[in-house]
């Protein structure tokens, strides 16, 4: 293996990444050289710049910044700047939890069985704006989604307030949501776009013994729903075996209807859902590489189908955001370790992720998923 040796913080890191197996020869030697250059852009490969090195589809300079991020991420860090710098640079969506509540028992959803209809439990204001006052001090413009296991639009009032929040602590920043859609009409929808909405992800379900049926069931019904919140022009963006969806813009807000095949593509759920157990996972996972997860009780989760209320999930939280910064749980010990694991594949040690095929739906950048699938 190519080991880096950071002289700064007087340790070997080994990256497990590479020998890169289908990588070999000239290439990988010239990797291993690149490892140790202190400007990486002065080194040249057949008499041309890095930059112009086309190794299939990426070049030398794309692997080592990919290697460079994998150790920044796979590596506790302690310097408070360098936390924030590491955070800033990768994190595209922090997702949070503003409240508890959600009014559906969705059979393909954790909340069928974790009762999230009885009480409404709300992220306590001075956490949320301490979660806030963070993000602003490194100036975040990426996604902001006030979803996770909640129905955010339940409570209309506390929502729009929280949105009006988030816009002017992180005003750079895509403002979304995820929703039912049970609770919408034209004058919430005009609500949610002066609060600072920056796009509405309306999830469609299909009754019991409905197929799906995108012409005579889905799209009929999604008319019906666009008309009643008084969106008169969308378009079909997508409309596959597995998933359906509509576009539509309200102003400066971005609406994207989406109905979901389960029958084709449904996620186990960090395996609750026992009938969509399967198959085993068996590449690389990189979601909590740039994603961030926040349920309404502070709890920091590693992904997107693990979350704090599940007895089994529990172990899988990276810290709690009453007790530290995000920038101290997204570069702690925890993290770190999670992600060696999840890019090794990992399964037995997380059996949450052993039948997740979320990975091939990674939001991830697109050139570590290709990194991952020529070289892992």
């Amino acid at each position: 293996m190519f080991r880096e040796v950071t002289k700064n913080k007087n340790r070997e890191k080994t990256i497990w990444h590479i020998p890169l197996t289908k990588f070999k020869d000239d290439k990988s030697n010239s990797l291993g050289n690149i490892l140790n250059k202190k400007d990486i852009n002065e080194y040249k490969v057949d008499n041309k710049p890095l930059e112009q090195q086309d190794t299939k589809q990426f070049t030398i300079k794309d692997i080592y910044d990919i290697i460079v991020k994998t150790n920044e991420l796979t590596h506790k860090e302690t310097n408070t700047s360098i936390q924030k710098e590491i955070f800033k640079k990768n994190v595209r969506i922090v997702e949070m939890e503003p409240s508890s509540f959600c009014n559906r028992k969705c059979s393909f959803c954790a909340n069928s069985f974790i009762d999230r209809t009885s009480q409404n439990i709300e992220m306590p204001e001075d956490i949320f704006i301490k979660l806030l006052e963070e993000l602003k001090d490194i100036n975040y413009s990426n996604t902001f989604s006030l979803n996770r296991y909640n129905e955010p639009l339940a409570n209309r009032e506390f929502i729009l307030k929280r949105i009006k929040m988030v816009k002017d602590y992180i005003p750079n920043a895509k403002i979304g949501l995820f929703t039912n859609g049970d609770y919408l009409n034209k004058t919430y929808v005009r609500d949610l776009e002066s609060a600072g909405l920056s796009y509405m992800h309306i999830s469609f379900y299909l009754k019991d013994n409905e197929k799906f049926d995108k012409e005579n069931i889905i799209h009929k019904r999604m008319c019906e729903v666009f008309n009643k919140i008084n969106i008169r022009k969308y378009y079909q963006d997508i409309s596959t075996d597995t998933e359906y969806i509509l576009k539509a813009k309200h102003k400066k807000m971005l609406i994207i209807y989406r109905a979901l095949n389960f029958e084709e593509a449904a996620f186990d759920k960090g395996g609750t859902i026992k009938e969509f157990r399967t198959l085993e996972r068996s590449e690389p996972c990189f979601q909590l590489f740039n994603q961030f997860y926040i349920d309404y009780n502070g709890n920091v989760m590693i992904c997107a189908h693990v979350r704090s209320d599940v007895l089994e999930h529990t172990p899988y939280s990276i810290g709690n955001i009453k007790d530290n910064s995000i920038f101290e749980i997204f570069t702690g010990e925890k993290a770190s370790e999670f992600r060696r694991v999840l890019a090794l594949r990992g399964n037995e040690k997380m059996p949450p992720c052993k039948t997740c095929q979320v990975y091939k739906y990674s939001l991830f950048e697109d050139l570590y998923t290709v990194f991952s699938k020529k070289f892992l």
